[in-house]
């Protein structure tokens, strides 16, 4: 018996191989078609196709909202799937390749949606600009954060791609936008000239009618529109333009005034997300201040602060003048302490905003750091160490800094820093 026992050991564990590799391959073979079937192999116009069909504004100007319907017309799945793509044109042929469908979770859908068209827009300022429209409606009425947060990705993607940088001409203008002086006179002008409006559509302008139509494209494109509606209307008008425009001169000029429509509706998109104090959308200025930073790099850390900073009415209401939010405040000192001495202590200041607290990111630390009580606050150890390492101090030492009967060093440098009036 012990004989045949010891026979039988290497069929069974050539069994025993056989099994688990059929079970390996079982599980790659599994995970390659999970992998194959991804809404980024469709075209940009499927995505755009599908996503008009389960989206519906509803409203005009500010009054717009969403509605995501539950059942839409969307492509076929397998021009999802990686190894059908050198046979869709037959699968559809065949097949067809819209189909009907009942969505059980429109906000997951158009949230897969939203993921990918930004990088499907590529560089054609034309479809950068429709799918700005999209993208921005997401970000500013969507009641789900997280498919704000993935259009809010979208929107970066698509200002890196026409080279918008999203914090160019903030400092400069300031975060209160008004409309142009003149801005009435300028519509009417090009409302009346658009070349939809010529005879013959798209016709020629006299050279009175030229000067006059390129103007009123600088002024209605050259600063941006109060409200995120008015933004996108004026994007939508300016596409319009280009398309139908048939004089080389004219079309350069309502394509650079697209160019800077589209920038405005961009940048402020991401602004719109950053700003506020409401609860429910923390995730989301959270990713916005990460977009505006990742646009505008370690210069941008002072704006930041300028731009999160609690109005004198509202500290005169008892609220704090950073968001009292760990997740964001981490954050903030995280990109603070990726600073060097001199960046620390830049103050940024708005125009119209000289009332306000003027925090550099070095004062952000330091009261951060002794706000908070150091055993119990998840802020207030890292602002300590994120304030050394920007001071290029060679510790920071927590448990010394607050050893009972020493001095904490930060409240040295402070007072040293405020005597200095801005030099540690």
């Amino acid at each position: 018996m012990i004989t045949g026992s010891a026979q039988a050991q290497p069929s069974t564990r050539l069994h025993s191989g056989f099994r688990s590799s059929l079970t390996f391959a079982s599980v790659l073979a599994i995970v390659l078609c999970i992998a194959a079937c991804s809404v980024s192999n469709l075209t940009y116009g499927m995505v755009v196709r599908d996503l008009d069909s389960a989206v519906v504004v509803e409203g005009t100007g500010p009054d717009q909202r969403l509605i995501y319907r539950t059942g839409v017309e969307s492509t076929a799945g397998i021009a999802r799937w990686t190894l059908l793509l050198p046979l869709r044109p037959i699968l559809f042929w065949t097949f067809g390749e819209r189909v009907d469908r009942e969505l059980e979770n429109p906000s997951s859908y158009v949230r897969e949606l939203i993921g990918v068209v930004g990088q499907k827009a590529g560089s054609n300022l034309l479809r950068c600009a429709d799918t700005a429209q999209r993208l921005v409606r997401v970000a500013e009425l969507d009641p789900a954060p997280l498919n704000r947060i993935v259009a809010l990705d979208s929107i970066a993607a698509i200002a890196k791609v026409v080279g918008v940088d999203l914090l160019t001409g903030l400092v400069e203008r300031g975060l209160q936008l008004e409309p142009p002086a003149d801005g009435a006179q300028a519509l009417e002008r090009f409302t009346s000239m658009r070349p939809a409006q010529r005879t013959p559509p798209g016709g020629p302008l006299s050279e009175d009618e030229r000067a006059l139509y390129g103007a009123a494209l600088g002024v209605l494109s050259a600063r941006p529109l109060p409200h995120w509606s008015q933004r996108l209307a004026l994007v939508a008008d300016l596409s319009n333009a280009v398309r139908d425009e048939q004089q080389p001169d004219m079309r350069v000029a309502a394509q650079a005034a697209l160019r800077s429509a589209l920038h405005h509706a961009l940048q402020w998109a991401v602004i719109d997300a950053a700003a506020g104090r409401n609860v429910e959308l923390i995730e989301v200025r959270i990713r916005a201040i990460e977009e505006l930073h990742r646009s505008g790099g370690s210069d941008s850390v002072p704006v930041l602060l300028a731009m999160l900073a609690a109005s004198p009415e509202q500290i005169a209401a008892g609220e704090p003048t950073f968001e009292d939010n760990d997740a964001l405040r981490l954050r903030l000192v995280h990109l603070c302490g990726q600073l060097d001495p001199d960046r620390a202590v830049q103050i940024c200041t708005f125009p119209g905003r000289e009332a306000w607290q003027r925090i550099a990111p070095a004062e952000f630390l330091v009261r951060m750091a002794l706000d908070g009580d150091p055993y119990y606050s998840p802020v207030a150890m890292p602002a300590r160490e994120a304030l050394a390492h920007c001071l290029r101090r060679e510790h920071a030492r927590p448990a010394e800094d607050l050893d009972f009967g020493g001095e904490d060093w930060i409240r040295v440098w402070w007072s040293e820093f405020q005597k200095q009036k801005g030099k540690p």
